[in-house]
């Protein structure tokens, strides 16, 4: 299945890869990976099921920030990613995207999946 991209998605995917490559100058994550994105919308639906929240579909950003990722070589391999986490907000001032990621060995993806849990749930 081929997707179509926008000019506007490759772009945005442009960005974060380049600015992945920069900040990793040459560093690779190795073995099972966490990624947490939190993307920045500028808009807010209108009308319909998802009227008040944020515009954009969350799905999108992760799919084209984690092949930007694997592009940008901050990550060999998005099937790495062990463990993903999204969020969206609304910011129409400072629009972008935020990406998280770190190692995971295997008693830290339990407690960072806990803290998440926590984290969403607004606990201390």
């Amino acid at each position: 299945m081929h997707m179509y991209k926008t000019p506007e998605y490759r772009r945005a995917q442009a960005k974060v890869r380049d600015a992945a490559s920069a900040a990793a100058d040459g560093w690779q994550l190795e073995g099972a990976v966490h990624v947490h994105i939190t993307v920045f919308c500028p808009r807010m639906h209108r009308k319909g099921a998802a009227e008040g929240l944020p515009m954009l579909d969350v799905d999108a950003c992760v799919k084209g920030t984690l092949d930007a990722l694997e592009d940008s070589g901050a990550l060999g391999d998005d099937a790495q990613v062990m463990l993903l986490s999204s969020s969206k907000v609304y910011q129409p001032a400072a629009p972008g995207i935020f990406v998280y990621m770190s190692e995971l060995d295997a008693t830290s993806g339990a407690e960072l999946t806990q803290r998440l849990l926590q984290a969403t749930q607004g606990a201390p």
